[in-house]
C-alpha cells in the first residue's frame, strides 16, 4: 500500500480562518523540472481536494485543467478532452475556488497588464492567491507538450524541442492561475501560472499572452497549502534543471 506523505504550510491560525479551503499540491515543480512524469495518484482522488487546478499528467501527456470540478487535457495535437478517473498525475495543484474580490475591466490589456493590475490587489504577497480570468479574448496564446517515453528528458528540453504553441482569435474561455510567493520556490512557480480553457472545451493549455478589452476578473486568497509527496521515493537519482522555470 502505497505511504502518503503530508506536508502543510499554514499560515495563519486555523481556527481563526477555520473555512479556508486549503490548495493541495501533488510532488514538487522540482521533481517535474527533473523529468519524473510518472503518475502518482488516480484523478479521481486528485478531484476530490478541489474544483479548479492546473498540473499535467502521466508521461507528461498535455495540459491539465480543472474547471468546475471536471478534468480536462489539453492535448498537443491541439484537441481537449477530458480525463478519465482512472488516469494518473505526476505533478498539480488544486483547490476549491471561493470568490473573495471581482472586478470588470473594460479596456484593452494582455497578459502583463492583467498582472500589473492584480499585483496592487494583494493585500499580503505572502500567502497564496488563486485567480478566474472569464472574458471573449480578442486573441491568446498558449502551448502544450506531448506524451513523453522513457528515458525520460529534463522539461527545459521538452519545452525547448517539442512545445506545441497554438493561437487564437475571438474566443470565449476561461484562464484558471495561481500565484506563490518567493519562499515557494522549487516547490511551484515562484509568481503567476495560468492556463486557458475555451468555453466549448474544445481549446486550452498553458498560457503565454492574450489580448481583451472586456474581462472578469476573480480572486481568492488561500493561506493554507497541503503538499503530497506520495511515498517520497519519486526523486531517486534525477538531475533538477531549474532554466525551464
Amino acid at each position: 500500500m502505497k505511504k502518503l506523505v503530508y506536508f502543510m504550510i499554514v499560515l495563519f491560525s486555523i481556527s481563526l480562518y477555520a473555512k479556508d479551503e486549503p490548495i493541495y499540491q501533488v510532488s514538487t515543480l522540482n521533481a517535474l523540472l527533473a523529468g519524473n512524469y510518472d503518475g502518482l495518484i488516480k484523478v479521481e482522488d486528485f478531484l476530490k481536494r478541489g474544483s479548479v487546478g492546473l498540473g499535467t499528467f502521466n508521461e507528461l501527456d498535455g495540459e491539465m485543467i480543472v474547471l468546475d470540478g471536471k478534468c480536462f487535457r489539453a492535448k498537443a495535437i491541439g484537441e481537449v478532452v477530458e480525463v478519465k478517473k482512472n488516469e494518473t498525475i505526476p505533478f498539480g495543484v488544486i483547490t476549491n475556488f471561493e470568490l473573495e474580490k471581482q472586478h470588470h475591466i473594460e479596456y484593452m490589456m494582455n497578459l502583463k497588464d492583467l498582472k500589473d493590475f492584480i499585483n496592487p490587489l494583494f493585500i499580503n504577497k505572502d500567502v497564496f492567491y488563486v485567480i478566474k480570468v472569464l472574458a471573449d479574448f480578442k486573441y491568446i496564446k498558449y502551448r502544450s507538450v506531448p506524451k513523453q517515453e522513457r528515458p525520460y528528458k529534463n522539461l527545459s528540453l521538452v519545452i525547448k524541442n517539442e512545445q506545441v504553441i497554438f493561437e487564437e482569435q475571438n474566443i470565449a474561455g476561461t484562464i484558471i492561475g495561481f500565484y506563490f510567493p518567493e519562499f515557494m520556490k522549487g516547490l511551484n512557480v515562484v509568481g503567476y501560472h495560468f492556463h486557458f480553457l475555451s468555453d466549448d472545451l474544445t481549446k486550452g493549455g498553458h498560457v503565454f499572452d492574450f489580448k481583451a478589452d472586456n474581462l472578469l476578473v476573480i480572486l481568492d486568497q488561500k493561506r493554507q497549502f497541503v503538499l503530497d509527496l506520495a511515498d517520497g521515493s519519486f526523486m531517486g537519482g534525477l538531475k533538477i534543471d531549474s532554466s525551464s522555470q
